[in-house]
């Protein structure tokens, strides 16, 4: 099983990192584009992120957010 990586969200009241919760598959309607629910584990907040997956770097290292 490939390791996948998504973007790190924090919760706007707890201000902590949530965790992955559930990753839906692709829609018909949005190809590619993947529906990633996020959890806090303090306060039970979830939120929801779409993605469209990125393919892996050749060397192997994470993606950075540009500043």
């Amino acid at each position: 099983m490939t390791q996948r990586f998504f973007p790190e969200v924090l919760c706007p009241g707890c201000k902590i990192k949530m965790s992955v919760k559930l990753i839906l598959p692709p829609r018909a309607d949005i190809s590619r584009m993947e529906t990633v629910v996020y959890h806090c584990p303090r306060c039970e907040l979830e939120t929801t992120r779409h993605l469209i997956p990125s393919a892996k770097r050749q060397d192997g290292a994470k993606s950075q957010r540009p500043n």
